[in-house]
Order: C-alpha cells, then structure tokens, then sequence
C-alpha cells in the first residue's frame, strides 16, 4: 500500500473526512463465534454488461407503489450515506457477498439473510452480527437504515462485480503527487486531499508549501474509475499511470493464509524456526476513542507507519480488514502474529482482580482465523483487559493477557510453555501526539 505521510494543518481536513466517513457497517461489540447468515429469497437478475469499459450505473425506473420488501437485486450496488461516505456492497445468489470503501479501498466480506424487508448482516468476525431495514424505491434504488441511526442510498451498479474496477480517493490524492511532480518540474506537493463530488468524481485540492503555510497550486476534478479527469483549467488529466484499481479479485476480500505470505513471511519464518508460541509487536499508544479502524483508518495508518509495521507487513492491504479488537478504553495498539495460520484466535474479556482477588474471564469479544490482527486493549501497562486463546491446527491452545513491564517498557513475553518472539521496535513507538486533532 502507498504511504500516507504524517501531515500538518490539511492532514485535519482529511482526517476529519475519513474518521466522518463511518464504516458501512460496522461490527457488533461483543461478537462470539456462531453460523453464517440463511439464504436469501431474490431473482437473478438477467441485464448485461458491456465489461470492456467501466461501468456506469444503471437509469432509475420509477415506480408508483414502493415496496419495503421487494426482491434483491444480485450484483454490485453503490452505497452512499447521509453522513457523507460511500462504499460498494457486492450481494451474491447464495447469501454471500462483500463490501468496499471508496477511501482505501479496504473492505470485507459478509453474509446477509432476510425477513422480510429486515436484513441480517455477518461482518467483521464469524457471529458479529449487524442489523438494517430495507426499503426499496425501485428495482435498482433502495436504502438502509441501520439500528445504530446511520442511513445508507443504495444504486444497483452492475451485475457483473467481476468486472468492476476503480480507485481510492486517497490512492488517486498519492497519484495526483506523482503526476504534479512529472508535470512541474520535479515540484513536489505538501499534500492532495480528495472530497466526493455528486457524481462520478473526485475532487483533489494540491497543496504546495510555501512561506507561511500551505497554499492551493491545482484542483484536479478525476473520474474514480477511469483515474482521468481535468485541472482547473480545464485541461486533461491523466493520473492511470501512476497508480492501481480496487476491485473484485484484489486483497479487500478475507484472504486465506497463503496468500499473506508476502506480507508476514519474514515474521512466520522466525516464528517457526523458533518454535515460538507466536510473536508480537507492541505499536504504542492509541486514542481510547478510536475502537474501530474503518472509521480512523488514517489514524491508524499513521500509526503504522510511525512505527515501521506497515513497512515491514502491508498490513492493509493483505490482512484480512476485520481482524482488529478492541476493547473500549483500551490505550495499547498490539499487532499479534499467530505462528500456525490455520488454527483460531478469540479474545475474551479479562478481570485481573474480581471480588475475591482472582483473575476472573469475561465474554467473548472476538474469534478470528489465526491470522495476524490488531489488538487494541488495556487502559493501564500493569492491568491487562484481555486474554488470548491462540489455538493452532493440531489442537494445542495457549493463552496470553499482553501487558508492558514497568521496568524497561517493553512487551511481558515470559509464557510457561514457551517462547513468545517479541518484534517490537522500541525506537519507533506511537504516543498521544499522533491522535487525531479534534
């Protein structure tokens, strides 16, 4: 994944637009493992697509009756919310299907069933469950309204996801970058912060840096699925060279193990030929308030790259999205990197000193593949909130609560049954300033 570099007074404005930009839906607190979601009761649709050139969404039939129970369309569908993000959500015959965000390009997949015009979502870990009503204003318009107030405008967009393509709006801003600096002379920007356009299109306002601040140079106003557009004044845009498309067949979707092995086969060949238990890697501290990466991704993106992880794992883009928990105070960001891929991961509640001055262990909060993932947890260094059952393909479970020692600051990695391998940097540790203004 491209860098998305620490930024001065734009970076707020950019933030505030992704951490705005809420996920599409987001996973239930206090998921615990459990079956996928029913079948689904829906025709197939049956209009072609001409996948030579990019697709465009299809013309709204108007009907006079609306129905809040009308059939689901199979295929891919644009999503925009009242809170300003969009995302696209892929609906398959068998209850299968995905969704992606239009400002990383990042996703994951799901399961939905129906009751009626209440649908039932599964995302974000096997059982974390998600609730929306569906009312359909046509064949191809519906919207959702979720249990937690948010409201999303859905656009049928084609029935051929296989072959839909397009580009990040962050990913378009670090391209915007490269071409200005082909195109000026080597002038390189302070920064490109993109914002949605009505249509089809977004806007990139190019800041260079100059005495006293940051000052607009260009405005690129780029199709999102062609990546061409025009400056401000008029004249063409090209930014496809520079860059790549997200879409059906890249690494938004849950991908198995092998397919992270570019990204962690550094890490996985030193577990094993340890024999470690599993490894870790302490990123520092985290904003309590941000539980949740859809809705901080460039906060969390910083934080990565402060710490070298999203250099040494692209993290992003290879692991699977939804592998992140976290509790709700936690201020300690744990990158955790399971040695056996094909084994499982759960995440419990954790109570270091009960009533009667014993551990005691709470709800499930998680269960993942054992795949590497994000832990954000633990409002003290001393008092651990978690506890991890890491259990691999043989059977063999052990558990850790991760926690810092006071006396060196680094990760507690003494475990009774064996070597945990502890692949922190130490010199490149997240703290508060890293937190998002405002």
């Amino acid at each position: 994944m491209k860098a998305y570099k620490s930024r001065t007074a734009a970076i707020i404005t950019a933030a505030a637009l992704i951490i705005s930009t809420s996920s599409c839906t987001q996973p239930a607190g206090g998921a615990q493992t459990g079956t996928s979601a029913a079948d689904t009761a829906a025709a197939q649709a049956t209009a072609s697509e001409d996948t030579t050139a990019p697709p465009t969404p299809e013309t709204a039939v108007s009907t006079e009756e609306q129905s809040s129970a009308a059939a689901l369309k199979y295929g891919l569908w644009w999503a925009k919310s009242d809170e300003g993000y969009q995302c696209y959500y892929t609906f398959n015959e068998d209850g299968s299907g995905s969704l992606l965000y239009q400002d990383l390009g990042i996703g994951v997949g799901l399961n939905y069933s129906s009751d009626g015009s209440r649908y039932t979502f599964e995302m974000g870990g096997e059982g974390a469950f998600s609730y929306a009503d569906m009312t359909f204003e046509s064949d191809i318009e519906c919207t959702l309204k979720w249990e937690d107030g948010r409201t999303e405008h859905l656009t049928f967009f084609t029935d051929a996801p296989d072959s839909f393509r397009f580009y990040a709006s962050y990913d378009l801003a670090e391209m915007a970058k490269a071409y200005y600096k082909d195109k000026h002379n080597g002038t390189e920007l302070s920064d490109a912060v993109p914002s949605f356009m009505p249509d089809d299109r977004i806007k990139l306002d190019l800041y260079v840096q100059e005495d006293g601040g940051q000052t607009v140079a260009d405005t690129y106003i780029i199709d999102r699925f062609t990546a061409a557009g025009e400056n401000s004044a008029g004249e063409p845009v090209n930014l496809e060279p520079y860059g790549r498309t997200y879409g059906e067949g890249n690494a938004y979707e849950t991908a198995p193990a092998e397919d992270l092995s570019g990204s962690f086969a550094l890490q996985w060949k030193t577990l094993k030929e340890e024999g470690a238990l599993f490894g870790v890697r302490y990123l520092g501290y985290i904003d309590p308030e941000h539980n949740d990466p859809e809705t901080s991704a460039l906060y969390i993106i910083n934080i990565l790259e402060h710490t070298g992880a999203s250099k040494d794992c692209n993290i992003f883009i290879d692991m699977p999205y939804e592998n992140f928990a976290s509790t709700q105070d936690g201020t300690e960001l744990y990158l955790i990197i399971p040695t056996d891929p094909n084994g499982t991961v759960t995440v419990k509640e954790f109570f270091p000193l009960a009533e009667d001055n014993t551990a005691s262990e709470g709800r499930t909060l998680y269960s993942y593949q054992s795949l590497p993932f994000l832990l954000k947890c633990n409002v003290s260094e001393i008092m651990p909130d978690v506890i991890i059952y890491i259990t691999d393909s043989n059977g063999k479970t052990v558990t850790w609560s991760p926690g810092i020692s006071g006396e060196d600051g680094h990760v507690l990695t003494y475990h009774p049954e064996g070597t945990i391998h502890d692949f922190t940097d130490y010199s490149r540790l997240a703290g508060p300033e890293l937190a998002p203004v405002g």
